[in-house]
């Protein structure tokens, strides 16, 4: 992909409203210590509230089956379990306007649905969340991505999930639909804050919705933080990438095994999609944050703990990156605050959420926060790149 994506021509609507001032992207890392402190922190997380992002990309319906075992089946093997209840909890893009709303944020979703059962549901779930649903495009026969989970285990013990079914059947959303799916981004962003981008590579984000948001960029600042599936390459000069290290070692071909082999990965990726900052995620290692030609720092995960459920940790680190860059936070202070929220999502079952509430509980009751170290980006192997 070139250094710029085509541009669409005709049929995009001029913003009339003038757009809100927002704070220039990924401002100076460290900051000093003061900055990384928990009262600033703290003060950054309480000006979350009211920040407005868009959050465009692939919504997804997460429906949970939950029962109890009954006995093993005369016909197989298998455990017969007796269905207790279903529920539909918002994935992908959903999942991460949740835990923006959660937060404090004013979400406007941007996005495309089926007019089957699981959208339909998808739309309440979202709306009676306090999101502004009006981007979301229903497409009549489209089918929403739905994933399934079996979730089982007696009343008195911990449920597991024991199966996941995905219905994910390629469709493509008719020109009418992407035109108004245009539209409703073009509307949104010039509202916005900052811009999370959640994409499942599942027919969204295409050309004309990176270029919409490149426009947007160039005439003010304006953060955007892409959280994407194997498709880094499309997102040159876009935003602020946050993909996990597997991810990364996918797009290099190469795995990695050190702090200074991600480090340089995260150089990497400045680099190579010319972006002026990148985070690398890396579980219970925390993450690794990185300047273009600048410090590369590796942030500990925060009081690292038996993990419960990772389904969807990614998309509230996104969601905490997003909101404290658009409140005028530093690279470094948004990355100490996403392994916090970090560490509380993958306590939770399934895709769940994280409450500012939940933050400045968690920051001012656990002490110091450990302080980012300095890393050299030492390329794999030890060759030059």
């Amino acid at each position: 992909m070139g250094p710029e994506a085509s541009q669409r021509g005709g049929g995009r609507p001029t913003a009339t409203q003038k757009p809100p001032q927002a704070s220039r992207p990924i401002p100076d890392p460290t900051g000093g210590r003061r900055a990384l402190a928990v009262p600033a922190l703290a003060g950054l997380v309480r000006t979350f509230s009211g920040r407005r992002i868009v959050v465009v990309g692939d919504f997804l319906a997460d429906c949970y089956l939950t029962a109890e075992p009954t006995r093993i089946s005369r016909e197989a093997p298998v455990l017969i379990l007796r269905e207790t209840g279903r529920h539909i909890r918002p994935g992908g893009a959903g999942n991460a306007a949740a835990n923006v709303a959660a937060l404090g944020g004013v979400v406007e979703a941007v996005g495309l649905v089926g007019d089957d059962e699981p959208g339909r549901s998808l739309r309440q779930v979202l709306a009676a969340s306090g999101l502004k649903v009006t981007g979301l495009v229903e497409v009549p026969g489209g089918q929403t991505i739905t994933k399934t989970r079996v979730v089982a285990g007696s009343r008195h013990a911990v449920q597991q999930q024991v199966l996941r079914i995905d219905r994910a059947e390629e469709w493509e959303p008719p020109a009418w639909a992407r035109e108004q799916l245009y539209q409703a981004l073009e509307r949104a962003l010039a509202r916005a804050d900052g811009v999370l981008i959640a994409d499942y590579a599942a027919r969204v984000v295409d050309e004309p919705v990176v270029d919409q948001i490149r426009q947007a960029r160039r005439r003010r600042p304006l953060p955007v933080v892409i959280d994407t599936r194997h498709r880094l390459p499309f997102f040159h000069r876009v935003g602020l990438p946050t993909p996990n290290q597997s991810e990364v070692e996918e797009w290099l071909g190469q795995p990695l095994h050190t702090q200074g082999e991600a480090a340089w990965a995260a150089q990497e990726l400045c680099r190579r999609l010319e972006v002026e900052a990148a985070l690398v995620t890396r579980g219970e290692e925390g993450l690794i944050a990185a300047r273009a030609g600048g410090p590369t720092f590796h942030v500990p995960a925060f009081r690292p703990t038996r993990v419960y459920d990772v389904t969807g940790a990614g998309d509230t680190v996104a969601a905490v990156l997003a909101l404290a860059q658009a409140s005028g936070g530093s690279l470094l202070q948004a990355a100490l605050l996403a392994v916090v929220a970090g560490g509380i999502v993958v306590r939770k079952p399934g895709t769940a959420t994280v409450t500012s509430r939940e933050m400045l509980a968690y920051l001012n009751g656990n002490g110091e926060l450990p302080h980012p170290s300095p890393v050299e980006p030492q390329p794999p192997g030890g060759s030059t790149p």
